[in-house]
């Protein structure tokens, strides 16, 4: 995914993650650029986040083809589908908040101020 980075991509990481038949799976984080003009960027902007990023699902079969987009609101973190209608599972968001706690610690070096929030993982899909 390294090649694929969207333009202003501050940081990024990928995490082995266990799925059952999928040996290879990863899920690769990003942090974004505000200041950028990319559609994750605008829809921040647009939603007042402070902080985004995007969150890929890689190496897994029936994983969503299009990565996440996460952004953060005052201590809301929020995951949203970039496609209407395909929400986040549960489970799976509440592994993507765990997985971003762990990369605002390894990026504290470029955010530092990420590493020191105490987050809580939105309940819908989308901020409000």
């Amino acid at each position: 995914m390294a090649k694929d980075l969207e333009p202003g991509t501050l940081a990024y990481r990928e995490y082995e993650l266990f799925v059952p038949n999928a040996p290879d799976a990863t899920v690769a984080i990003t942090l974004g650029d505000l200041e950028q003009d990319t559609p994750a960027a605008r829809f921040a902007r647009k939603t007042g986040a402070t902080h985004y990023g995007l969150v890929s699902i890689l190496n897994v079969p029936h994983a969503p083809d299009y990565p996440f987009v996460w952004s953060l609101h005052d201590t809301v973190l929020a995951l949203t589908s970039s496609h209407i209608g395909a929400p986040v599972d549960r489970t799976l968001r509440q592994t993507i908040g765990r997985l971003l706690g762990v990369f605002f610690h390894e990026i504290r070096g470029v955010a530092p101020e990420l590493s020191e929030m105490k987050l809580t993982v939105a309940n819908d899909a989308s901020p409000h």
